[in-house]
């Protein structure tokens, strides 16, 4: 290969890396409006009738976690997985109405906001 050559190959990777790099500008320009959250929920059981005891998400590198007193037992299954007992819970407040609760839907309600569920197809 002559000089001439190699030049002209500096000069098409020179111009694939400007066009690149401002690819890679714009695609972050897409997620500039974008939060994602990220959730885990655990529940008193896997029945119909299970709810809620405890929510935990991660937003902008913040963490949020909060126990909460379920209308319904925790079920032992429950427990052996989640190591929460009705003991665990005994002193906390339900989660319809907990500061928790006003958070999380206010996060539902925002444009732009995306929700990752740790196990999906159990959580939602």
């Amino acid at each position: 290969m002559n000089q001439q050559n190699l030049f002209e190959n500096t000069q098409c990777d020179d111009t694939r890396k400007d066009e690149d790099q401002k690819a890679a500008v714009e695609a972050s320009d897409l997620w500039s409006d974008v939060t994602l959250v990220f959730f885990d929920t655990e529940t008193t059981g896997l029945s119909p009738d299970a709810r809620l005891c405890q929510l935990a998400y991660k937003i902008n590198g913040a963490e949020e976690e909060s126990l909460f007193k379920p209308p319904v037992p925790i079920e032992p299954g429950a427990s052996a997985v989640t190591g929460i007992t009705d003991d665990t819970v005994a002193n906390e407040q339900p989660f319809i109405g907990s500061d928790m609760a006003k958070k999380f839907m206010e996060l539902v309600k925002k444009d732009g906001v995306f929700f990752i569920a740790h196990n999906a197809a159990f959580d939602i």
